[in-house]
């Protein structure tokens, strides 16, 4: 059974206020209001019980939950809650979009027939090839528009034949990077 609730990000999120990553402003020491944003929990679990551990409280708890949700500010409520702080010491994703750890190959054996190019994993991206100027600004997570490319679907960044980014659509003839490969 699903629960909405709010939650305010975390500064050191990668969210932008007026064109600023959060992160960016906590660097300076400035302060900014962080907008509250809708996230959906759909099971909460707790695992362990509440232990002392070197004179501070852990506990073990698993979390379904909607994209945008933040762990960390997460750990933040909780402590606040419980009249305290937190802190998240360990996090493990068991879960991506329709990536699941269970099906994942361990490090020590990953071999070659393992790897799946970007390609054959987002088979209907359009691809877009630049120069080195606009490689550059992909490097530097500019947003493209209808000058770079026109496309409804998202799409890589090739430069010199190589995968540079992959970006989506954003509006209509806007486009902003989701990965970046340096």
């Amino acid at each position: 059974l699903a629960s909405e609730t709010e939650q305010i990000p975390p500064l050191t999120s990668a969210i932008k206020i007026n064109g600023k990553k959060l992160y960016e402003y906590q660097r300076k020491n400035e302060t900014v209001e962080v907008p509250v944003r809708k996230i959906e929990i759909y099971d909460l679990k707790k695992l362990s019980k509440l232990n002392l551990v070197n004179n501070h409280y852990e506990i073990d708890i698993f979390i379904h939950c909607s994209k945008g949700f933040y762990v960390r500010s997460f750990a933040r409520d909780l402590g606040k809650m419980l009249g305290g702080c937190a802190i998240l010491k360990e996090l493990r994703r068991l879960k991506s979009g329709e990536f699941d750890v269970s099906e994942a190959t361990p490090l020590d054996e990953l071999t070659i027939d393992n790897l799946i190019s970007i390609k054959d994993l987002f088979p209907n991206f359009a691809s877009i090839e630049v120069n080195d100027y606009i490689a550059k600004l992909v490097f530097n997570g500019v947003e493209l528009d209808e000058r770079q490319i026109i496309t409804d679907k998202p799409f890589y960044v090739l430069n010199k034949n190589a995968i540079i980014a992959i970006y989506e659509v954003v509006g209509v003839n806007k486009y902003k990077p989701v990965v970046i490969f340096k």
